[in-house]
């Protein structure tokens, strides 16, 4: 059903309408995402699997004790025993338990393996303490941690050395996870989540469990550090991946994290002093990376708020594509061109930038009288050879910019956030950024875009019409979100990069332009972000002459260049794909 929506979504587009369209592939999407949820991809068998059984790559899984419930602590190590993977070693770190069972039952497990490692703790260092010590005898080429009331899949390690065969370079796996419930015997709330994504990670550690490292390059950073206790992981994490960046997401369920009145998994009241030691991890990694923000409280108790501001006073080169139309805006026929000059003037705090309004030479006079009032702002005409062609209209104003980044920006925008520019300009000055994107909102304030995603390689707009207040999968609604593309409705973009890469292309005059150009930017590296703390009113439809239907035409030929060059979106979570 699904491969039909896409297949023939233009004819059925014409069919139903777009609102009727979208309703039916919600709910085609929705029952696909049921269906997965009673599956575990971590239960399949590789192609592979001989291969992986031999590989001889080996792990240290380490699990720190401290007065664990019997019942709880044999389940976990049971699930070590049960790995179909055999390459493994397990160090248990008792950190000075007072329970009775605890060190009797470690002994028992290490007589009867020699793949079992004790370390017993002469005194109680807490969590970090008993994990060095861990780290300290492990052998493994890569290591893991246990929480001593979690479970591993028992295919754990078999589908992380699959990974490594595949990615032999990689420095840092993390996995799917889910939860069980006080029994271990019931699995449910699955967390699939996407591809590396730093400043997804800076609102929460998403990638958590299952995560496994480079034994060496572990030990190369330190260890854990004590002061972190409760968010040592988080902070470990941050440190790791600022130095090592071969970062691999294995998109199966392998962890399942114990709820019970004790754990994080059930209540973050359970352990409150965790929050403002992850605060202090984030700030201390921003600090060490240079840059300049601030940090504030989510929506979501947990989680982070975290925003940029710029390095430097960059100038920004605002390139307005118009056609020069006019629509209802807040019950007034307006002007798109002179409304959005004017928004942008009256609305923006940052006062380093120029505005390129890229014309068809249309203008009356009385317009261009009013124009004359705006400074800084440049005329740009755009002269129709055949027929009309946006993404030459976008290269044109890019051609008479004088700014080190350029801003597209529809006509039919208006400016909500008065620190649209300095938030979106900070982010774009971060290393490894390609493109920044801003939350879109319909007039009713429904959303329009917050990101773009990839689904049976068709992209389409995250969170499509929901509210504007919607927390999203993976916080898509509600963060600053790593996703494989922005529009060009609102699009910010580094000048060096655009020049490298040859500008918008002109094989997509109406369509696409805008997900081809994140695309390749994604190819050489670099990494597309939606702001969704920045927001614009988006009045969709009379930016330009082309009208907003996806022609049969531009969907092929955006297939037939991508469909195999990015098949699967890396940031989209695999039940949704």
């Amino acid at each position: 059903m699904r491969q039909f929506l896409l297949r023939f979504r233009p004819i059925v587009l014409g069919l139903l309408g777009q609102k009727r369209y979208l309703a039916l592939r919600k709910h085609v999407l929705t029952l696909l995402g049921k269906r997965y949820a009673n599956k575990n991809p971590a239960d399949e068998k590789a192609a592979n699997h001989d291969e992986i059984l031999a590989s001889g790559i080996t792990f240290s899984i380490i699990v720190p004790i401290h007065d664990t419930p019997e019942p709880f602590l044999r389940q976990c190590l049971q699930s070590v025993y049960d790995q179909t993977y055999p390459n493994w070693e397990l160090i248990l770190v008792d950190d000075k338990s007072s329970a009775s069972h605890i060190v009797p039952l470690l002994k028992d497990a290490a007589r009867n393996s020699d793949r079992i490692k004790t370390v017993l703790r002469t005194e109680n260092g807490n969590i970090s303490k008993a994990m060095n010590s861990g780290l300290e005898v492990a052998s493994g080429d890569y290591v893991t941690v246990l929480d001593h009331d979690d479970l591993l899949h028992p295919a754990a390690l078999y589908w992380m050395t699959e990974m490594l065969l595949r990615h032999p370079d990689a420095d840092y796996l993390y996995s799917d996870e889910d939860k069980t419930d006080k029994r271990g015997k019931k699995f449910y709330d699955a967390f699939l989540k996407p591809s590396w994504s730093p400043e997804l990670t800076l609102q929460c550690m998403y990638s958590c469990h299952m995560s496994v490292y480079h034994t060496e390059r572990a030990r190369q950073i330190e260890g854990f550090r004590s002061e972190f206790d409760g968010a040592q992981d988080f902070d470990f994490m941050l440190r790791f991946t600022s130095q090592f960046n071969q970062i691999v997401h294995v998109p199966k369920v392998l962890y399942h994290w114990r709820k019970w009145d004790q754990s994080t998994a059930q209540s973050l009241d359970a352990k409150p002093e965790a929050f403002l030691r992850q605060r202090r991890a984030i700030t201390e990694h921003l600090s060490r990376l240079g840059d300049t923000y601030e940090i504030s409280d989510h929506a979501i108790p947990g989680h982070h708020r975290v925003m940029f501001h710029p390095r430097r006073n960059d100038k920004v080169s605002i390139i307005i594509p118009t056609a020069n139309k006019s629509a209802q805006v807040n019950g007034k026929l307006e002007n798109h061109a002179e409304g959005v000059v004017s928004s942008v003037v009256e609305h923006s705090t940052y006062d380093n930038y120029e505005i390129l309004l890229v014309h068809d030479g249309n203008f009356t006079e009385e317009q261009l009288e009013r124009f004359e009032k705006f400074r800084p702002l440049r005329l740009v005409e755009y002269r129709q050879e055949e027929t009309f062609n946006y993404s030459e209209k976008v290269n044109l104003g890019a051609a008479n910019a004088a700014g080190d980044f350029l801003l597209l920006l529809n006509d039919d925008t208006r400016v909500i956030t008065p620190t649209w520019l300095e938030r979106m300009l900070g982010m774009a000055q971060r290393e490894g950024i390609g493109a920044v994107g801003a939350k879109l909102l319909f007039p009713n304030a429904r959303i329009q875009h917050s990101g773009i995603w990839l689904r049976g390689n068709v992209p389409g707009h995250i969170d499509y019409n929901e509210a504007r207040d919607t927390i999203g999968y993976d916080l898509s609604g509600s963060s600053n979100r790593n996703c494989i593309a922005v529009t060009a409705a609102c699009q910010l973009t580094p000048r060096s990069v655009f020049d490298a890469l040859g500008g918008y292309n002109t094989e997509f005059p109406l369509n696409y332009n805008d997900v081809d150009y994140c695309f390749r930017l994604h190819e050489r590296g670099l990494r597309s972000v939606c702001l969704n703390y920045v927001e614009l009113y988006h009045y969709e439809g009379a930016s330009r002459t082309g009208g907003q239907a996806v022609s049969t035409e531009e969907i092929e030929r955006f297939l037939e260049i991508w469909s195999k060059r990015i098949p699967v979106d890396p940031y989209l979570p695999s039940n949704l794909v």
